[in-house]
């Protein structure tokens, strides 16, 4: 906050440090009443940094569940109510969103990416309920026996300030081989068509909805080989692999190693070789085997 460090509440003198952490915990239907209390209020809530602050927080109180209807059913847990169904967000029974779907378990600042097999994809915010659809890829617009899309990755670009969505699809020969997958990139606000950023076929990297994104590199689950995807969606937006430490990693059958993030760095939560019977997990951390 620029200009007064201090604000005068009373007969009280509050640093803006505190100001700024007490606000930002509000909801947002009561942090709104605080713009009518004084400009200095009006101010401090419409900089920037403020907002981004308080967007972040209450996306961590996100939770996305999916059911076995037509529908994806969002709670905001930041809400101060104890009854969970008064914490619905309902901006997402639209019909619009009907037909799209989420495979990945947290938003990004608050921004939830729905899409389908179809190539539908929506970006949405439900908080200031609002939503924006993404053109569709010209050549599979209709998804054909030959060209499949394998899955959407959604992602933010630290130095840029953007979100980007990531598309795979696959296509196949009439064989039903695979042919190759190529892989599309849209940054929101920016591009007005998906970029081919494959740089030709790419037929051993197939991306599923198992991943993370962390300071704008995006860490997926490769489908058809043990290894994980590596997508930078930063400046040059490049695509490689980095293999699974072989010696603690055990691949079954209808078994999936979970990649999540441990104090900003990526992990692999893997069945155990040697406690398999047990059922036991590891986590190995990113930068200790690589």
């Amino acid at each position: 906050m620029k200009g007064n460090k201090t604000v005068d509440i009373g007969n009280l003198i509050i640093p803006n440090e505190i100001v700024f952490e007490i606000l930002k915990r509000i909801c947002a239907k009561s942090l709104m009443r605080f713009i009518c209390v004084s400009k200095y209020f009006c101010s401090f809530i419409s900089e920037s940094s403020f907002i981004e602050a308080h967007r972040s927080l209450a996306a961590q109180f996100l939770l996305h569940r999916i059911t076995y209807t037509p529908k994806i059913i969002i709670y905001n847990l930041s809400l101060e109510d104890e009854d969970l169904a008064n914490c619905l967000v309902r901006y997402l029974d639209e019909t619009c969103f009907r037909t799209l779907h989420n495979m990945q378990s947290s938003s990004i600042n608050g921004i939830f990416c729905l899409w389908n097999y179809n190539g539908d994809v929506a970006i949405c915010n439900p908080f200031i309920k609002e939503h924006v659809f993404l053109p569709k890829v010209p050549d599979i617009e209709k998804v054909s026996q030959s060209k499949i899309i394998s899955s959407y990755l959604f992602g933010f670009d630290p130095t840029a300030n953007k979100h980007k969505v990531l598309m795979g699809y696959m296509v196949f020969f009439e064989n039903r081989l695979v042919h190759g997958i190529k892989y599309l990139i849209f940054t929101i606000g920016v591009d007005k068509s998906w970029r081919d950023i494959s740089g030709g076929w790419m037929p051993n990297i197939c991306t599923t909805n198992n991943y993370v994104c962390i300071d704008g590199v995006i860490y997926c689950e490769n489908r058809f080989r043990p290894n994980i995807v590596v997508i930078s969606i930063v400046r040059e937006e490049l695509i490689r692999t980095i293999s699974f430490p072989d010696e603690r990693v055990l691949i079954l059958p209808g078994m999936m190693n979970t990649i999540v993030e441990i104090k900003g760095q990526v992990a692999l939560v893997v069945n155990d070789k040697d406690d398999v019977d047990e059922g036991f997990s590891k986590i190995c951390v990113y930068s200790q085997w690589y």
